[in-house]
């Protein structure tokens, strides 16, 4: 069975396996359901159900498009957590730490806006250079990979090199709470479908 992405049309079928995923990432909508009666068919395409909705009606699948699961091109820099964040960092380093004493504002503030602050800027960094391929949200291996490798970098091996740092587990804990704030922003649709009636 063929269906139309845009102007091009494809066949679902195992050789087009990547048909669901290219048509999320140019941004080409469905203009007709797919109705599958293959059960091979329909196993490929579960690995998309993010963006799509199923329906079993009369014994076959019927995909659709899902409103609430639509899947949008990472903003990096202009993403709103990344100025959201950004300017609460500013906030905080040149505002409040001078006038308040606070231990959270002091010690533990920014270190929670690590991820939410430096993630979009390095992943841009490596989609100018060709390194990511594609303008998706920052999938959890990122989000993970990175944030292992700052806490070691800055609680474990810095402190060794630099003597105003200090390694503190308590810095790899905000670190961490800013990664999942990161990580459930980002894929806020997925989490809104598990959490819908």
């Amino acid at each position: 069975m063929s269906t139309n992405f845009g102007s091009k049309p494809w066949t679902a079928s195992l050789e087009s396996n990547n048909i669901l995923h290219d048509c999320i990432e140019r941004g080409w909508r469905l203009s007709q359901n797919i109705d599958l009666r293959s059960t091979t068919e329909c196993n490929i395409l579960q690995v998309v159900n993010v963006c799509l909705a199923c329906e079993i009606r009369d014994c076959s699948w019927r995909w659709a498009i899902d409103p609430r699961a639509v899947v949008r091109p990472f903003a990096y820099l202009r993403d709103p957590l990344f100025l959201l964040c950004g300017g609460l960092y500013a906030l905080n380093r040149w505002a409040l730490k001078p006038i308040l004493n606070a231990h959270f504002l002091q010690f533990w503030f920014n270190d929670l806006l690590l991820i939410p602050c430096a993630l979009p800027a390095v992943l841009w960094i490596q989609r100018s250079l060709h390194l990511r391929k594609r303008d998706l949200p920052p999938s959890f291996g990122e989000i993970a990979a990175h944030l292992i490798v700052w806490s070691v970098l800055f609680e474990a091996v810095g402190p060794h090199f630099f003597r105003r740092a200090t390694g503190d587990w308590l810095d790899v804990v905000a670190y961490a709470a800013g990664a999942l704030l990161g990580l459930v922003w980002w894929h806020r649709e997925r989490f809104s479908q598990w959490f819908a009636p």
